[in-house]
C-alpha cells in the first residue's frame, strides 16, 4: 500500500516520473523516496551553512560568491525566530534580517537555499531562537494551541517575505 506524502496535511505532488517536487512549480529540483534529483537525475548536493542574519547585509554577496567558487551547490540557513520577531507581533525583515534580499542573492549565484524555519533551532542562538516572550509559555515545542498560534503567526510573516 502506497502512502501519500504530505507536509502539514498538504499533499506533495509527484511529477510524471514519480519524483516529489519541492520549491516553486518550475523548480528543477525534487526527490524520490531514496535521493534528491536535479533535472530528473540523481543528485547529491554539497550544501554549506550560512546564518545570514549574523552577517552584515552588505557582505552577503561576497560571502555567497566565495561559497560558490568553493564548489557548493547551495546554502542551508536558519531563520532565527528571535532575530525577526522583535516584540510580540512586530516582525523586522530589514537590514541583516532581509531574507528576501538574501534569497535573491542566492539565486544570483545559482545557489540552492534550504530554509530551516524552525520554529526551534540548534544554531547556538539564545533560547533556541524563540522570542523572549515565549519563555513564559507552557508547552513549547509541543502542539499546544497557544504555542502553535504563535508559530503560525511567525510562519505567515516569514512566508510573505519568501513566497516569490
Amino acid at each position: 500500500m502506497k502512502v501519500k506524502k504530505t507536509v502539514n496535511g498538504t499533499f506533495i505532488p509527484k511529477d510524471e516520473k514519480g519524483n516529489y517536487a519541492f520549491g516553486n512549480i518550475s523548480s528543477q529540483y525534487g526527490a524520490t523516496e531514496r535521493y534528491f534529483t536535479k533535472n530528473g537525475k540523481p543528485w547529491l548536493p554539497i550544501i554549506g551553512e550560512f546564518h545570514f542574519s549574523r552577517y552584515e547585509e552588505d557582505k552577503w554577496d561576497t560571502e555567497l560568491a566565495k561559497l560558490k567558487t568553493q564548489g557548493l551547490d547551495g546554502v542551508a540557513v536558519y531563520v532565527f525566530w528571535n532575530h525577526h520577531e522583535i516584540s510580540p507581533a512586530y516582525f523586522d525583515f530589514t537590514g541583516n534580517r532581509n531574507i528576501h534580499k538574501f534569497l535573491q542573492l542566492c539565486k544570483k549565484h545559482s545557489l540552492v537555499c534550504v530554509l530551516r524555519i524552525g520554529p526551534w533551532c540548534h544554531g547556538e542562538v539564545r533560547l533556541g531562537g524563540f522570542p523572549d516572550y515565549l519563555r513564559l509559555i507552557v508547552g513549547k515545542r509541543k502542539s499546544t494551541c497557544l504555542y502553535m498560534r504563535y508559530v503560525k503567526r511567525f510562519w505567515k510573516a516569514l512566508f510573505e517575505e519568501v513566497k516569490d
